[in-house]
Parts: C-alpha cells; structure tokens; sequence
C-alpha cells in the first residue's frame, strides 16, 4: 500500500495544484497571466520526497530527511529567486505535496485494515 500512495501521490498533488488550488486562489505573480499559488514544482519536489522518506528503511530514515529537506528548500528557494513565485507560493506547494502524501497513505492503509471488512457489510 505505502508503494502505491508513493507511486500515485506526486501526480495527484500537481493535478490538485493546477486543477483545484490554483484556480480557486487566482494569485498571479507580478504581472503574468500565470496563476502562481500554490507552486506546482515545490508541490511535486516536496510529495516525491515524502515518498521516498515513508519508504525508506528505518536506519535511513533521518539521512533522507535531512537530504530531503535540503532538496525541498533549494527548490523554494530557486522558485523564488528566479521570480516565478511569491515565498507563501513555494510554502503552500510544500504544504500541498506532504499532505497529498500523507493523505493518500493514510487513507489506502485506513481501508486495508483487516477488521475493516467485517464493518462494512
């Protein structure tokens, strides 16, 4: 279960990003046309690493964290200096994409759980 809300969740956050968040927040940066909050590159960068911090061996855990935090700030932080986001844009794509992660994973163990079957009929 873990393996597939990792697998499916990245794609799920940007399409949450750019079919719902985007066009219901309507923020554009500067003076393009292009909606702007949430940012879908953190969105992704951030779900990706959260997949791969739930799938990683236990004595591996803290080393992707750290690694993985340092990637997610990098990307934030390239967003916002090459002006194609405000900083909330880059901190909403992070919230975004952790808790499409989590979400997923939480929901796909919630309904594999074994007594959950006897509860349903």
């Amino acid at each position: 279960m873990r393996a597939l809300s990792c697998a499916i969740a990245p794609v799920g956050a940007v399409l949450v990003v750019e079919l719902v968040a985007k066009p219901l927040v309507g923020r554009h940066f500067g003076d393009t046309s292009a909606l702007s909050y949430p940012s879908g590159t953190v969105a992704a960068v951030a779900a990706l690493v959260t997949g791969g911090f739930l799938v990683a061996p236990r004595t591996a855990k803290p080393a992707v964290a750290v690694i993985g935090a340092a990637v997610v700030a990098a990307v934030c932080v390239a967003v916002v200096i090459l002006r194609w986001h405000y900083p909330t844009d880059a901190l909403g794509g992070v919230c975004v994409g952790v808790g499409a992660v989590c979400a997923l994973d939480g929901a796909l163990h919630w309904f594999s759980r074994p007594g959950l079957a006897r509860h349903r009929a």
